[in-house]
């Protein structure tokens, strides 16, 4: 919950500093319940809730200044991917679920 509070009130201050209109935004539900990544018009991360780190392992710190190309993979849909990088270059608000990937764990191994 506290995570989720952190997230809104960033969400809220970069809503402001951009002139975002959210009309219709229910995003104390959706922080709890989904991750969501703000990104730049050059597709870099510049926020990600913390959620995230549940969804695919990887922590905020990790993603921030990165594309999210990071999470796709072979089942990713170009075309949603296309979509989503139109919705940017237009600034125009958009919702979209994608099939995203795990962050891969290299094996360690321990020896005596």
């Amino acid at each position: 919950m506290k995570n989720s509070f952190i997230d809104f009130s960033t969400l809220e201050q970069i809503a402001c500093t951009f002139k975002w209109e959210a009309n219709d935004w229910n995003i104390k539900s959706k922080l709890s319940e989904e991750v969501i990544i703000v990104t730049d018009n050059n597709l870099s991360i510049v926020f990600v809730s913390q959620n995230i780190t549940k969804m695919n392992g990887y922590r905020p710190d990790e993603v921030i200044g990165k594309s999210p190309r990071m999470f796709q993979g072979k089942k990713t849909s170009t075309v949603v991917s296309k979509q989503i990088a139109k919705a940017i270059q237009l600034q125009k608000p958009f919702e979209k679920k994608v099939v995203n990937y795990k962050k891969k764990w290299s094996n360690l191994y321990l020896y005596d």
